[in-house]
């Protein structure tokens, strides 16, 4: 049975292994993006759907902060509840991994003690695994290979840690720096692509692959923002963050997906005046051709609920909206698209999936 785990700081659900798709041959390829061209959505996507969340008592999100597919259900993290909500794929609702207090596989907080709890997907815990230092989260490659991610952030001073829950032992340290900054910006690095890990981190314009026994870069990306990133940004993550305060700069890369050559990037932007916005670009790794599109100032009439980018999976962009939002959406262009399945305003976000071509 596929498992589900809860660790210190930040919540995860890890199912499974990396998807395969397509073989990486190059490494470390550079590509430049004008983050002010607005290429035609259509470039993109050729096709959406949605997923409207069921509604009951005992399943009310408070916000989302990770969602996974795997196995015909939806997982969906609430930090702000240290709940884990599990749905069917079509959005009915299954049951919730939510066991705070003090007994026996109860955790006070997400700030547990150094341990990964672990539960099936009925909800019922298994086992706990500890580990020897805080970290912000965790990606499980199989049952005898963990990496632990610390954001610059614990006093084993490397950034991943290839940890063996079966021998507990340590199999690899990787990506050393010299101070612990106690400073954390609570994302998760890692992305699944081709069968290989890899990772993404705050600021940082290279995507890694990561294995047991090196993280290396894989693809690199300048991008023509008014501001660039600091060269104190590894040394000193507090000031970094302050530093940036107001300066349009990428905040980061959050998933990527490629197939028959073209590689897709989905990243964030700080803006001055605008705040953080989510872009996409289509990337043809032989020709370097890329094409952008930001999301968030325009409508998109063939894609009525794009208005942000949340996450990645397999060949689809994932995001979420409020109902309030989608039913307005819907009165306002005539779409009868959740009207019709009578959704409400307090009900709960509503997944959208974009088809990338």
């Amino acid at each position: 049975m596929k498992v589900t785990y809860l660790f210190n700081f930040i919540i995860l659900i890890l199912l499974g292994s990396c998807i395969s798709k397509e073989l990486i041959k190059e490494a470390n390829e550079k590509f430049v993006i004008d983050i002010n061209r607005q290429d035609k959505i259509t470039n993109f996507f050729n096709a959406y759907h949605t997923i409207a969340l069921e509604t009951t008592p005992n399943n009310l999100i408070g916000g989302i902060d990770k969602i996974v597919l795997q196995n015909e259900h939806i997982y969906i993290l609430d930090k702000k509840q240290a709940t884990i909500f599990i749905f069917t794929h079509n959005g009915k609702y299954q049951n919730k991994i939510a066991n705070q207090g003090r007994a026996p596989g109860e955790y006070l907080s997400i700030r547990t003690n150094q341990k990964i709890f672990k539960y099936d997907t009925n909800g019922v815990f298994q086992n706990t695994i500890q580990v020897n230092d805080w970290y912000d989260c965790f990606h499980i490659q199989n049952d005898s290979t963990i990496y632990l991610f610390s954001d610059y952030s614990n006093n084993q001073l490397y950034n991943y840690v290839v940890y063996n829950p079966i021998t507990k032992e340590i199999i690899n340290r990787l990506d050393k720096f010299k101070k612990n900054q106690g400073f954390s910006f609570e994302y998760s690095p890692f992305h699944c692509l081709d069968s290989n890990l890899l990772v993404s981190e705050q600021y940082e314009h290279t995507i890694f692959s990561l294995t047991s026994q090196e993280k290396k870069p894989l693809y690199s990306f300048i991008f023509n923002t008014s501001d660039q990133i600091p060269p104190f940004i590894y040394t000193d993550r507090e000031k970094t963050y302050h530093f940036l305060q107001g300066k349009e700069t990428l905040r980061r890369i959050k998933g990527l997906y490629i197939s028959q050559g073209t590689l897709n990037i989905v990243y964030s932007i700080f803006y001055k005046n605008s705040g953080i916005k989510d872009f996409i670009s289509k990337i043809d790794t032989a020709t370097k051709e890329v094409k952008t599109i930001k999301l968030g100032d325009d409508f998109f009439p063939e894609y009525p609920f794009l208005y942000s980018a949340f996450c990645v999976y397999q060949d689809q962009i994932i995001s979420y909206i409020p109902a309030l939002l989608a039913l307005n959406v819907d009165k306002q262009y005539g779409l009868n698209q959740f009207t019709s399945i009578s959704l409400k305003e307090t009900d709960n976000p509503v997944l959208i999936f974009h088809h990338l071509k």
